[in-house]
This record gives C-alpha cells, sequence and structure tokens, in this order.
C-alpha cells in the first residue's frame, strides 16, 4: 500500500509488547432500571383514563415522585352502581337517625349517664366513616402517581380508555441508574471477579461493578447483576449487551486494541504486520477479550513486532 493512501486511511501501527493480562470471561446482558430507580404505575380498580391538569404523559417526559400523572374514574355495571346507590342512601338515613339521637341525649345531659352519650356519638362517627369510604366509589376517581423521580419511558394508555389493575399504564425509570443482568454459564469465572465492562451495540463500552448473584439457576446458567457506572443520557434500556468480566486468573500474551483484530476471508481472526515501508503481512492469532476496547494476543504473534492498531479493516479490503 503506498504512503499516500496509507496517510488517506489513517493507517496507524504500534510495536506489540508482551505481558501479562487478566483472563476475562464474556457474556450477553440485558440493561435493566435500578430496581430502586424505576417504577410502574397502576390502577388498583377498572376505571377509564383521564388527563391531569398538566395534560397526558408523553415518552420522555421527566416527571417527579408524587406528581399525578392521570386519573382513572371507576366504570361500573348497572347493578354494581345500584347496590352501591342503595347502601349510600342507607347510610344517610341511618346518619339522619343518629344525629338526631346524639342530639336528644345532649339535651338531656344529666338525665343520662355519659356512657351513653359516649356510645351514641362513637355510632355517629362510624357511620360517618363509612358514609366517607363509599363516596369515592359513587363519584371519586384514582390518582396515578409517579412512584419514583424520572423519565417516563413506556405509555401503555391513552385518554378514555378502559384499563384494569393488571395493566402497567406507565414505566418511569432513572436514566442515571442502569443495571445490566446477564447469565453466566461459568460458575468458576464469576467466583473472583476483579472488574466488568459492557460493550453496547453501537460500540461504546461502559463500566460496571459487580452487585451479586442469584442462587437459582435460569437455563442451566447462574443470573449475575452489574450496576452501570456513569451510563449515557441515551443508553437504550432492554437492548442487549456484551459484558466482559475480569477475573483474578492471569494471562501472558500481548495487548492490543480491539480494532487491530479483524476477520479474514477464511474465517480466523487475523493481525497486520508492518513488515516494510509500503508492505502489510496479515498473521492468524488467537486472541481473547480484555474488556469492551481491547484483547489480549495469546498465540501467533511475537512481542516486539510492529502491527496495525487503526484501520485494519480498511487494509483488509484491499485485493
Amino acid at each position: 500500500m503506498p504512503k499516500g493512501s496509507q496517510r488517506l486511511l489513517t493507517i496507524r501501527t504500534q510495536v506489540a509488547a508482551g505481558g501479562d493480562a487478566a483472563s476475562t470471561l464474556r457474556m450477553v446482558g440485558t440493561l435493566v432500571p435500578d430496581p430502586n430507580a424505576s417504577g410502574r404505575v397502576q390502577s388498583s380498580q377498572p376505571g377509564r383514563l383521564e388527563p391531569s391538569e398538566q395534560g397526558f404523559p408523553i415518552l420522555g417526559q421527566r416527571v417527579q415522585r408524587g406528581q399525578v400523572l392521570a386519573f382513572v374514574t371507576p366504570t361500573y355495571s348497572a347493578a354494581e352502581r345500584g347496590g352501591l346507590v342503595q347502601n349510600a342512601a342507607e347510610l344517610d338515613a341511618q346518619l339522619t337517625i343518629l344525629e338526631a339521637r346524639v342530639r336528644r341525649l345532649v339535651a338531656l345531659r344529666g338525665s343520662v349517664s355519659e356512657r351513653e352519650i359516649s356510645e351514641a356519638q362513637a355510632e355517629l362517627a362510624g357511620a360517618r366513616q363509612r358514609r366517607a369510604a363509599i363516596q369515592p366509589a359513587l363519584s371519586g376517581r384514582e390518582a396515578l402517581v409517579a412512584p419514583v423521580s424520572g423519565v417516563v419511558s413506556a405509555v401503555r394508555g391513552a385518554v378514555g380508555q378502559l384499563v384494569d389493575s393488571q395493566v402497567s399504564v406507565f414505566d418511569i425509570v432513572d436514566p442515571s441508574r442502569l443495571w445490566v443482568e446477564a447469565l453466566a454459564f461459568d460458575r468458576q469465572g464469576i467466583d473472583n471477579v476483579t472488574g466488568a465492562t459492557a460493550t453496547l451495540a453501537d460500540g461504546r463500552s461502559v463500566e460496571l461493578s459487580f452487585m451479586g448473584r442469584g442462587l437459582t439457576v435460569r437455563q442451566q446458567a447462574v443470573p449475575v447483576n452489574f450496576r452501570v457506572e456513569n451510563p449515557p443520557a441515551d443508553a437504550p434500556i432492554g437492548a442487549s449487551v456484551m459484558v466482559t468480566l475480569r477475573t483474578a486468573r492471569s494471562v501472558r500474551g500481548v495487548v492490543l486494541p480491539a480494532d487491530a483484530v479483524v476477520r479474514s476471508a477464511e474465517g480466523p481472526p487475523v493481525v497486520f504486520e508492518h513488515v516494510s515501508a509500503e508492505r502489510f503481512a496479515p498473521r492468524q492469532v488467537r486472541v481473547q477479550p480484555l474488556d469492551g476496547t481491547r484483547v489480549v494476543v495469546t498465540a501467533g504473534l511475537e512481542p516486539g513486532r510492529r502491527v496495525v492498531i487503526q484501520g485494519a479493516n480498511l487494509i483488509a479490503q484491499v485485493r
């Protein structure tokens, strides 16, 4: 490849140096919200959705804990509403009788015992509480409030829609507090975890903190949880990520950027050695992932050789 072409393709090389690197373990994980900083908004009874004073929430809207997002007006059948109206009428009649009795007993204070007056007043207070409890079912509505502060990540309702207690109307997450759930098939490899990284679908890498492992096996694997350190603001929740665990075991080899290793036409991974000023030779290697941006070459490359660390994928396309 002429020098002019190398400059246009921004080819960069580096002298390979041998050393020890931490052994790694790779697994597929899922980006999920922190369980302590996320929540779902559901109705406790069937009803019809109504907007709040600020309107119906939209995706990406930031809300505060305790903020009213919508209202649910209960819906009843004719028989259920008739029973509620009948109970309310009976309680109203009972309240009228009890109030008259309390007034009569209070007017006769001294002629009747204080115990009888207290019992009548307690009975009246209980009837008023029962009447107050049944009033929301007749004309009230339930407020759907945000359980945590965060961003609305899912909306599963619309104004006027009928919902029940099984439907999650809104999902709220805090984008600054995310976790990764993964399944580890190598149970011994996760006993001595020294660090971890996650690689997103767009190639970005984020640091992880090991939180714990589960005792119940899922799909013949051990579930493990990680906390994402400084997650990006646009991290796609629910997307699959590649988790790389660094263990206490070490492996000897040459540490290179992940971009230095490309797939050859035959399939095995190769690196390009800078043999001379305008000549590059592919070298078939065996690699292990080190983190989201680096790999360790364990075979096929001797220390001291100059290899391409940037633009190797472009050189691989030259025929």
